[in-house]
């Protein structure tokens, strides 16, 4: 907040008290399993009861950045009350969930107790509002994507994908695929986040197979910083998602790693 920029590891860098922004939060490094929660308070009217529609009709927006790399982009939902806009969670494996809720809050104390009541409250809930016309774009934007991948086209690859995810943030195979994207492009953190969200969306049949693809997908970035014992973790937990070559030839190259 205002009175206390700068932080464990996360700074309020940019704070614009007298015009329209932007401000820019960074958290330079994640704290392992801790969860995180990004609000925005209305300040000059957190004590007027009436502003209650004070972001939902602002055309305010929320930019997230991974390294220097855009990967979501948040609006806050149209005609709901609230002079606090609660736009998503980081859980405590690194991966991104849509809250997109609004509070009434008038006091800083308020505030306080309702970000950390979520941060405790267990896992983090993603409920985005999304038409049926945004989820078949979606899935049609996602295919594009797909065929821009296997053309090379890597840079159009990585827009259609954002794209899918940005009207339908729950597509967990627009997550997938752009992680596999990110390994090949070399963004390391910006595959670890993408494969990391893609886990927690797996669902249905398809769970485990999507999972273990993931933590394969994680295992060959962390093979590539030499970082030996997260490579050899994920291949585990890959294999023992789904079985596969390619994740048993891992396990065998990073154990061989750790004993030189």
């Amino acid at each position: 907040n205002y009175q206390e920029r700068v932080g464990l590891r996360a700074n309020l860098d940019v704070d614009d008290v007298d015009s329209f922004g932007p401000e820019t939060i960074t958290i330079a490094e994640r704290i392992p399993g801790r969860k995180y929660v990004y609000a925005v308070n209305h300040f000059t009217h957190s004590n007027q009861e009436e502003k209650t529609s004070i972001y939902s009709d602002s055309g305010a927006k929320v930019f997230v950045y991974i390294g220097s790399t855009l990967v979501r982009t948040f609006y806050p939902p149209r005609s709901k009350p609230g002079n606090t806009w609660v736009v998503f969670g980081i859980g405590d494996k690194g991966e991104f969930y849509d809250i997109n809720s609004f509070d009434n809050f008038f006091s800083r104390d308020e505030i306080g107790v309702r970000m950390n009541s979520i941060i405790t409250s267990g896992n983090f809930e993603s409920s985005p509002d999304v038409s049926t016309d945004q989820k078949e774009l979606a899935s049609s934007l996602n295919k594009q994507g797909e065929m821009e991948y296997h053309k090379k086209n890597y840079a159009d690859a990585e827009m259609l994908y954002l794209d899918a995810i940005n009207n339908n943030p729950e597509h967990s195979q627009a997550y997938s695929n752009l992680g596999l994207l990110y390994q090949k492009m070399g963004k390391k953190a910006e595959g670890l986040f993408a494969n990391r969200k893609a886990i927690a969306l797996a669902s249905g049949d398809t769970k485990k197979t999507v999972q273990a693809s993931s933590y394969f997908n994680i295992a060959k970035i962390y093979e590539d910083e030499q970082n030996w014992q997260e490579a050899l973790n994920n291949y585990e937990v890959a294999q023992n998602l789904r079985a596969h070559n390619a994740y048993t030839k891992g396990i065998e190259k990073m154990k061989e790693k750790l004993k030189k």
